[in-house]
């Protein structure tokens, strides 16, 4: 491709520099030099000027898609208009820009562009992004391999709002797909398009060619993940749906495995590594951060050294209660073992001052607050009587909540989610009118009693638990009618109180270990006093889709307050709690109302903390679910349960 330029230059001397790259030769270029009484910076008539007082360039280049002058100035302001649809062969000698409309002034509306780009032969095409800024979530552009973009699995990538200095792999041939909607543009895009020789790279199995030595890298290079598929992993990866990923994305809050299950589990237990704990605890599992101990294993082996003196003097289950404190029970699915509440009190009257003395800081634990007396343990262990694995919680004194003997960590609806088991979440209920036709989940908190949220109550009458599957048949399964006592102050503008509670008519006869209560989330401050949270229920799996027949679950993360209500004007911190992700994806929908977000808690049992309220739309980015905030509103639900025994 040939291009004229002119140049001026006030001075005596003018230097050239020519480089040349390790691939591809070609005719190269000619020079003419000459002197002109011309006054410099003044383009003659068939050239026009880069902005730059010494670069001129033909007239015939300008608004021709491909950027001459080095500001790109030569395609900015051009009529709006989308390239030809005839396939575009991109040379070996130079790069082919691909440049929105107007650019770097904002594109037009309704934009609907279509490239399509093939490399010379034995050539793969590669593009960089070298500018790149559409209105995010609303303005898209798409990179594909192949020339038809409605070709399953054609899809590289789907690109919106700012997007850094980026390159993508193709092959022979790829399509751009650029679409705008009907208001506000911005910048726009530059994008480089090259061609590579056959021998620097190698073929995925798509049509689509990566760098030679992509495999096995812990970068996913093919748009299929083939590069990725089938390597042995190294220490510091584990198996992601077959393909190593490096460990740091275990338990960090954001879901990059299918099935979420880089997020299941959290956080990972790890062996006990202080000996003299292993000899006094009944178990050998810990886990970082607690709520008590809020460092990793090393700090914790440290802080044991330097308290484990005083602490043979001062009373003699201290080293067992320091050991539980420092190294708790990892174990999911509860519940754990943890020092009972008489067992702290013994501790704190005997060795606070040992301890104060020794780390300079107060007595930081309160034993009324973090433990229970409850189901002390008595497994012949030396632990025995002193550690104790009462729940948290049990406000109707179950004695099993939150337990799920039948979960197994080896077996999508809710969206973005995936599907459940029977047991896998024994207290969620469906509430329908008639024992058909679901309306809305709810969470059974005893034999008699389930709640759910305030905003369902009017669409059903009829609540039926032990099951996972809605037009299905357990053994487990029982269906009640209803009494319903909605929170006094809620409305349906407000949207705040969105709590209800549930009578069985007829109750549970027994519970079993698939069909059990959840407990109560009773104190603030969620995110730091809980682990790994679920979403589940029977609700649309797409935003405007249908009912799910089979139970669907997720896991989520809980996002603080002041992000809530930056996202809902109308959120509550008082009454409400959100949870999801920033970029969505995973969210409850329609049909999945009153039923549980629940949380692993510190002593390994799930606690129901959130109540399924409202959203904007679907799992939608920036617009996480809200969920009625359940220890706010226990005292509600004790004036409502504490007016009859529990069953």
């Amino acid at each position: 491709m040939t291009h004229i330029w002119r140049f001026y230059y006030q001075g005596e001397k003018l230097g050239f520099c020519f480089f040349s790259d390790y691939i591809t030769t070609n005719v190269g270029f000619v020079l003419e030099i000459t002197t002109s009484s011309e006054a410099a910076g003044e383009c003659g008539a068939s050239f026009i000027s880069c902005l730059k007082r010494d670069v001129c360039i033909s007239n015939s280049t300008s608004c021709d898609g491909s950027p001459i002058c080095f500001n790109g100035y030569d395609e900015w302001n051009c009529d709006p208009s989308c390239p030809s649809s005839d396939i575009q062969t991109i040379p070996t000698s130079m790069p082919y820009s691909v440049i929105s409309d107007n650019y770097p002034l904002a594109y037009g509306n309704n934009i609907e562009c279509i490239w399509v780009l093939q490399a010379e032969a034995y050539h793969s095409l590669v593009i960089d992004i070298q500018n790149f800024y559409l209105e995010d979530g609303y303005d898209f552009f798409y990179i594909g391999i192949g020339h038809d973009r409605s070709e399953p699995g054609s899809l590289v990538v789907r690109l919106t709002g700012y997007i850094a200095s980026t390159r993508y792999y193709l092959g022979i041939e790829s399509y751009l797909y650029f679409y705008t909607d009907y208001s506000i543009g911005y910048s726009g895009f530059v994008l480089n398009v090259t061609s590579i020789p056959f021998e620097l790279t190698e073929s995925c199995n798509a049509d689509q060619r990566v760098p030679v030595g992509s495999a096995c890298d812990g970068v996913t290079d093919c748009v299929d993940d083939s590069d990725e598929f089938g390597c042995v992993c190294q220490d510091d990866q584990f198996q992601c749906n077959g393909i190593c990923r490096p460990l740091s994305i275990l338990c960090d809050g954001v879901i990059d495995c299918e099935g979420f299950s880089d997020e299941e589990d959290c956080p990972r237990c790890e062996p006990i590594k202080e000996s003299s704990c292993l000899g006094l605890l009944p178990y050998n599992q810990t886990y970082y951060p607690s709520s008590l101990a809020d460092i990793n294993q090393t700090l914790a082996i440290e802080s044991f050294s330097v308290l484990s003196a005083a602490a043979t003097t001062c009373h003699t289950d201290a080293s067992l209660f320091l050991c539980a404190v420092l190294f708790p029970e990892c174990i999911h699915d509860g519940p754990t073992a943890r020092p009972c509440q008489t067992t702290c009190e013994a501790v704190r009257s005997a060795c606070s001052s040992a301890f104060e003395s020794l780390t300079g800081s107060p007595w930081a634990i309160a034993c009324e607050e973090e433990f229970s007396n409850a189901s002390p343990l008595n497994e012949g262990s030396l632990a025995d009587g002193l550690l104790c694995r009462g729940p948290e919680g049990d406000i109707t004194n179950t004695m099993i909540c939150g337990t799920r003997p039948v979960f197994n960590e080896t077996v999508e609806r809710i969206v973005g989610g995936e599907g459940s088991n029977l047991g896998e979440w024994p207290w969620i209920g469906s509430l329908s009118r008639g024992a058909t036709n679901h309306q809305c989940g709810a969470t059974v908190i005893s034999r008699e009693w389930a709640i759910t949220a305030a905003h369902c109550v009017g669409a059903f009458d009829t609540i039926t638990v032990g099951i996972s599957i809605l037009n299905g048949n357990t053994s487990y399964q029982h269906t009640s009618s209803l009494e319903i006592t909605s929170h006094p102050n809620f409305t349906s503008t407000s949207g705040g109180d969105d709590i209800a509670v549930l009578k069985l008519v007829d109750p549970i006869p027994a519970f079993s270990d698939f069909l059990r209560p959840a407990c109560l989330a009773t104190v603030g401050d969620e995110i730091n006093n809980y682990r790994t949270c679920y979403i589940a229920g029977w609700g649309d799996t797409t935003e405007g889709g249908s009912i799910s027949n089979d139970l669907q679950q997720a896991v989520v993360g809980l996002i603080p307050d002041e992000y809530c209500g930056s996202a809902y004007r109308s959120f509550r911190a008082d009454s409400m709690i959100c949870a999801g992700y920033q970029a969505g994806g995973v969210d409850t929908c329609q049909g999945d109302s009153g039923g549980p977000l629940m949380c692993e808690g510190e002593d390994g049992r799930w606690h129901l903390v959130g109540i399924t309220s409202f959203g904007d739309g679907c799992a939608r980015p920036n617009k996480p679910g809200i969920y009625t905030r359940v220890s706010q509103f226990i005292d509600f639900i004790n004036s409502v349960v504490g007016q009859q025994d529990f069953l």
